[in-house]
């Protein structure tokens, strides 16, 4: 029988990762000023809040991605654990 793991975690993890890092880009000011300035509480809150809305909706998208990763490689795995027609 062949061993499963599911992997949906590991995709919402990587994505989230990908997501937050994407946003933190942006700090370097790359595609120009994408953030407030770092002055008040509010615009603090909004820039965390790009920050980890991003990570968020990417995580969810790896999410989605390793649901479906899962669903594939376990329809694989069921396919050829089947024991062999019978024969008489």
């Amino acid at each position: 029988m062949i061993d499963y793991k599911p992997v949906k975690w590991r995709w919402l993890r990587n994505g989230a990762l990908i997501g937050a890092a994407l946003s933190l880009t942006d700090l370097l000011q790359w595609r120009g000023p994408r953030f407030y300035p770092w002055t008040s509480p509010e615009f603090i809150a909004a820039n965390v809040g790009q920050i980890l809305g991003a990570a968020i909706v990417v995580g969810f998208v790896g999410l989605i991605a390793g649901i479906v990763a899962d669903l594939v490689r376990q329809s694989k795995s069921r396919k050829s654990a089947s024991p062999p027609p019978f024969e008489s």
